[in-house]
């Protein structure tokens, strides 16, 4: 799922007084309803975030992508190549993209407290639920049980092989976001705890509330990437799970001696059954 919207409460005035002009590197960023650089008006990779459909009505994602009173628009639903509608590949022809009106955002109450990430997920509901289609949009997992549905636990996350995906920056010396992608991306991210991860746990009251994943081999999430899914295969390999929502990495994507850090999705499980209220 991808989001969409402004980051900032003025963009519509600043919009109006020909900024997206005069200064497109912020406001094609920041205001991206405003300057009509949204998917659907032009066709571009410009997310606000990326989500995770859980079920026919709700998105998850990360809390951060509404900070400062950013108001969401729609959420696209079963997008791939922005280019390309309809998307084919192995044979077949997906539907067209579901632009989905929002009902409501529904952040962790403790977003932000006590420390700047902490409780960084959030739930997006749908006006309207998503269209179900076999091969190409279904809910993904949640990891309400991992050693009864995933057949392994949640200590045996470490050292798994997880998948993040996401349309974000493809270049890591990118801070403008113009090298956005239009096709989703897949990254095949190493869960595992170093240097950079400890740091970041120290921050966190309890540090099962979030994952690390990155081998420093240049692999790794970037900006536009936040809210998308780390997701883990069962151990047969059949079904995949949201094990982590993006939440932040180092300055520089890439960076071989850090990890991108995950919201940890099964430390939340209980806040995200409790919210989901139709």
């Amino acid at each position: 799922a991808g989001l969409c919207s402004d980051k900032h409460i003025y963009c519509s005035e600043w919009a109006a007084s020909g900024w997206c002009q005069r200064n497109p590197y912020f406001m094609n960023d920041d205001c991206m309803k405003s300057c009509n650089k949204c998917p659907s008006n032009t066709g571009s990779s410009n997310w606000i975030c990326g989500g995770v459909l859980i079920s026919e009505r709700f998105v998850l994602t990360a809390a951060h992508c509404f900070r400062d009173g950013t108001q969401i628009e729609f959420a696209r639903i079963g997008e791939f190549d922005l280019n390309n509608n309809p998307d084919k590949g192995g044979g077949r022809t997906a539907p067209k993209p579901q632009d989905i009106a929002v009902d409501r955002v529904i952040n962790h109450p403790e977003f932000g407290s006590p420390c700047l990430r902490c409780n960084d997920i959030a739930l997006v509901r749908l006006a309207r639920p998503a269209q179900m289609y076999r091969y190409f949009v279904q809910p993904i997992c949640l990891p309400s049980n991992p050693e009864r549905d995933m057949k392994y636990p949640v200590s045996a996350f470490k050292g798994k092989w997880g998948v993040a995906a996401g349309w974000g920056v493809t270049d890591a010396a990118d801070i403008h976001g113009t090298t956005l992608s239009d096709i989703l991306q897949q990254a095949n991210l190493k869960i595992q705890d170093k240097f950079f991860c400890h740091q970041q746990k120290a921050k966190y009251p309890n540090d099962g509330m979030i994952l690390c994943a990155g081998q420093g081999d240049g692999k790794d999430t970037c900006r536009a990437d936040s809210g998308g899914p780390l997701m883990l295969p069962d151990i047969y390999g059949l079904r995949y799970y949201a094990v982590g929502i993006t939440s932040f990495g180092a300055t520089v994507c890439g960076d071989p001696n850090a990890q991108g850090i995950f919201t940890s999705v099964h430390h939340y499980i209980d806040w995200i059954y409790k919210n989901m209220v139709y």
